[in-house]
């Protein structure tokens, strides 16, 4: 009896110490039903507990720490997801999208329709999140609610105050892909017309298009000069407006307002709320015989519109992995401490992170296609753009940023630059990173590893550590640009191909190829003759690597780069190899062995 007693203490003890197990709910948008119990794949509810389009017993059913909700694969859920139930350490709360693929076909899917600005959000107000995990859904066809206007861009996922959470296995795209106009006419200056508060085509119908005064505006007009030459657009030679009620007797005409809601006539413009004289544009220049105008369905995007976030997270203990995402303006926003982002596919992005957080890390990520969606006027275009807030005049710094492993297939110019580090950033750590321009037009960004600090703010530092990075250009641009403020950024053990030379480089291979680059390499190594004592030119890349035109940049046998590197610290390169193979490092992001 004595040693049933202990035998039963035993396992009560254990009972105790193990976590229990939550409850598993199912969701079927299809199929499911809100009344059903929700606790079988057979009795399903249709909307997922804490949303507020839940009724009868979904929506009095309450999730706590341990309870996963799992979403039935293929099945499109057909409203926004609301996360509002925390879990505790080691019970998570658990949003499924069938990640063991017991449950339907494929993922689970978070279907915007064109018609919703999230995808998956937060509670409302300031509540916070713990402790949550969201695995294998896609995400996809959110929009803008009405584009001009702030904080109303989509965003795929948007949590905010959250604690211990993890986005994993998920992919996201078609988050308000860039708007295409209904109408986009160029035409003479006799065709056109307009008042302080109408416009008018003399041969288009408008009236399909206009709207009634005191209700929310569906399309609007933008119309632009530019002395004949429709390539360089900008904001000082156009004019916008909310197309209202048509005019009567005049199919083409329109009257056109300030606001969405159609109750102050008159012209947006970006620079002015009249529009622009007949024969001038805003820069005081003569207009010239032709002007384009478009027209935009608001429903769909904006010409003005500044893009959609895939995710935009913030808080702390935050992990992003094993994610596609892209298709959009922005990947990835991120503000607060302790947040990690890797092993993600990131696609088709003016942006695949920006924001700040203490202690980030950016790491074994794939970014490819960059730039592709970039459609405002004047703004930055980077695979990273990070940068710190400013208080009483003194910018809060964004302490341990690390940025390694990565690949970056950059596609294109008219950029900033393609890791874009701005303000208080002390000490980043940019490391094993793979950078090559794959632009077939012959453009580059203005630069590729860009460290900002003294400018606008007043106390920025950006000292940091660039080592064993490969950057391949084509020719025309520094591949590390610092620029006042900085200190101390110590620049080593990486490759650049076809790129101009700067200074503070220490064990840096500069490969050029034959002509005028080379003959630019050379004369940068005279100029920094007292920089360049440890580094060296090779003039061709297949001396250096197994097969760069195919764009394998391993080192071959016999590779001038094996064992040549300076020891900083780290201990295995990009692929996981450790370091060093041989005698000593070797310079780039792959150790030869």
């Amino acid at each position: 009896m004595r040693n049933a007693i202990r035998i039963l203490g035993v396992m009560s003890a254990a009972a105790i110490g193990a976590p229990a197990r939550g409850a598993t709910y199912y969701v079927d948008f299809d199929g499911g039903h809100d009344s059903a119990s929700g606790t079988q794949r057979s009795h399903a509810f249709k909307h997922c507990p804490g949303n507020p389009e839940a009724t009868n017993r979904a929506a009095a059913t309450a999730l706590n720490p341990g309870d996963t909700v799992l979403f039935k694969g293929g099945v499109e859920y057909r409203a926004t997801l609301r996360i509002v139930a925390s879990g505790e350490p080691g019970r998570p709360v658990i949003y499924d999208g069938n990640s063991d693929g017991s449950w339907g076909e494929g993922r689970a899917i978070i279907e915007g329709e064109q018609e919703r600005q999230y995808g998956i959000r937060g509670p409302e107000g300031k509540a916070e999140l713990e402790h949550v995990t969201i695995r294998h859904f896609e995400l996809r066809n959110l929009r803008n609610v009405y584009p001009d206007f702030p904080g109303c861009d989509p965003r795929g996922v948007t949590l905010h105050r959250a604690a211990n959470l993890r986005i994993t296995d998920c992919r996201l795209h078609k988050i308000n892909r860039p708007a295409k106009p209904i109408l986009d006419i160029r035409a003479d200056t006799s065709r056109i017309q307009h008042t302080q508060d109408s416009f008018s085509d003399a041969e288009t119908d408008l009236s399909a298009y206009a709207g009634q005064p005191g209700k929310q505006a569906t399309h609007e007009v933008h119309m632009f000069w530019n002395n004949g030459n429709m390539k360089h657009l900008s904001d000082y030679n156009r004019a916008c407006g909310y197309i209202g009620e048509r005019l009567a007797g005049r199919p083409g005409s329109v009257r056109i307002y300030q606001d969405a809601k159609l109750t102050k006539p008159g012209w947006a413009g970006p620079k002015s709320n009249v529009p622009l004289p007949a024969e001038k544009g805003y820069d005081g220049k003569p207009a010239g015989d032709q002007r384009q105008y478009m027209v935009f369905n608001m429903k769909e995007g904006s010409f003005k519109s500044k893009g959609g976030f895939c995710m935009d997270v913030s808080g702390r203990h935050i992990e992003v992995d094993h994610c596609e995402i892209g298709d959009a303006e922005f990947a990835i926003c991120a503000y607060g401490r302790d947040v990690d982002i890797h092993h993600n596919d990131i696609f088709a992005t003016t942006a695949a992170l920006m924001g700040g957080a203490d202690r980030m890390r950016f790491h074994d990520n794939r970014v490819r296609d960059a730039y592709k969606f970039a459609t405002t006027f004047g703004y930055h275009v980077n695979a990273i753009h990070l940068w710190s807030f400013t208080r009483n005049g003194k910018s809060d710094p964004i302490e341990g940023f690390e940025c390694y492993n990565n690949t970056v297939l950059w596609a294109s110019g008219s950029a900033t630059s393609v890791f874009y580090l701005e303000g208080n950033i002390p000490a980043p750590k940019i490391h094993h990173n793979v950078i090559i321009n794959v632009d077939k037009k012959g453009r580059e960004p203005s630069g590729y590893i860009y460290l900002v600090g003294k400018g606008h703010l007043a106390d920025d530092r950006s000292d940091g550590e660039i080592y064993n990075n490969l950057v391949v250009g084509l020719g025309k641009k520094q591949p590390v640009m610092v620029r006042t403020g900085t200190r101390g950024v110590k620049v080593a053990n990486n490759i650049f191909v076809n790129h101009r030379v700067a200074g503070g480089m220490d064990n840096n291979v500069y490969v050029a190829y034959t002509g005028n680059g080379l003959k630019d390499v050379k004369k940068g190594f005279a100029a920094y003759e007292k920089d360049a004592r440890t580094s060296f030119i090779v003039e061709d890349p297949k001396a250096i690597f197994v097969d760069p035109d195919n764009l394998d940049y391993r080192p071959k046998p016999g590779s001038p780069v094996i064992d040549a590197g300076r020891d900083v610290g780290i201990g295995v390169d990009m692929a996981g190899t450790p370091i060093p193979q041989g005698a000593g490092p070797d310079i780039g992001p792959y150790e030869y062995r």
